[in-house]
This record gives structure tokens, sequence and C-alpha cells, in this order.
């Protein structure tokens, strides 16, 4: 067989299996980069709500007032129970709740990623009915300061919190890739102190 044929041939084959490869490659980092902005969407669309219902905590309007604390003692790692004048109605406050259940019962059964669990917020909407959002996370994360900077989120004094970090974790629907039988899917991690305005002037 002619030689030259055959190194034409061999040639040929190796900038084939190159072109396919690159083709490959190409297309697996546009998936995932695709992944990873699901994941980032996810989390702004949490945030978001979630900054803006935080940053109320306690507010009322001029000649309404909130009866009992702010931030009621039940709250936990996982889940907080507070008042707040989401929708500036009359006659005041709306009781706002947000909760990780991170158990069976609290899969979200909507996305393919076994990690997804539900975080729940109950509460006015824009309308200014009182309903349920669920958000798909991986994990959610409380933490409440007093004005001191003391950790207390096991305490049941709540009254005294002024500071609460929040820290939330997102997964893409769909894995990345898969090695070795595990799945691999796109990350995004948010964490913020939150001062509330109306908590500082609280004189506990």
């Amino acid at each position: 067989m002619n030689i030259g044929i055959t190194t034409s041939f061999v040639v040929g084959g190796l900038l084939l299996l190159s072109i396919l490869q690159m083709t490959f490659t190409v297309g697996s980092n546009a998936t995932e980069t695709t992944l990873q902005l699901m994941a980032k969407e996810n989390i702004r669309t949490i945030s978001q709500t979630l900054n803006n219902d935080f940053s109320r905590m306690g507010y009322i309007q001029a000649g309404n007032s909130i009866t009992g604390d702010v931030i009621n003692n039940s709250s936990n790692s996982t889940k907080i129970i507070f008042q707040a004048d989401i929708d500036n109605s009359t006659p005041g406050a709306e009781t706002i709740t947000w909760e990780f259940l991170n158990s069976t019962s609290g899969e979200y059964s909507s996305s393919p990623n076994p990690n997804d669990y539900q975080l729940k917020r109950t509460g006015p909407v824009s309308s200014g009915n009182v309903d349920d959002t669920i958000y798909p996370v991986v994990d959610f994360k409380l933490t409440y300061f007093d004005r001191n900077g003391n950790d207390i989120t096991s305490s049941g004094n709540k009254e005294n919190v002024r500071k609460i970090k929040v820290e939330i974790l997102t997964e893409s629907p769909d894995a990345i890739s898969t090695k070795n039988g595990t799945k691999r899917y796109g990350r995004s991690h948010w964490s913020r102190t939150i001062t509330p305005p109306s908590l500082q002037f609280n004189t506990n």
C-alpha cells in the first residue's frame, strides 16, 4: 500500500479525532456554564425576596404597632418567624415565615436533583394575599447576633437579635457530569449578614 496514502489516512484520522474532542469539550463547557447560571439565577431570586423581607423586619407605619415580639422565640437556624409591614398595608404588620424543610417530607419533587429541598416562604405577595412560595435549595442556615456580636441562635431571647447571617446553597437541577457513579452539579453560594434598621431601635 502506498505509504503516502497510509500517512494521509493516519493524519486525517488524528485530525478528525481532534475536531471531535474539541467539539465535545466546547459542548461540555457550554452545558456546564448554563447549569451554573441556572443555580446563580435561582439564588438571585431567593436573595432578592429575602433581602426585601428582612430589611423591613420590625418595620411598621406610623400610628400602628406590632403586637408581641418582632422575631418569634421559636425561630432557629432553619426557620424564622417575624413581623413586618411588607406591603405598607393597614392596619399594620404581617407575619412572615421562612423555613428550610431539610427532611424526606421536604424534598423538592419538581427537581431531578436529589440534593434539593424546599425553602418555604409564607407571607403576603404582591396581591396582598398570604401565600406559600417554594424555592429549591440544598442548604439554608440562619445565625442570630445581639448588639455585642454574640451568637444567640440557640437562645430563646430573640428580642435581643440585631443582626442575622443568612447562608444559602443552591445547585443546578441537572448534573454537569458523572464520575464513578457520583453526579456533579453546578453550585452557587450566597452569604450575607443583614442588619434590619427597625431592630436597632429596640432597647433590649
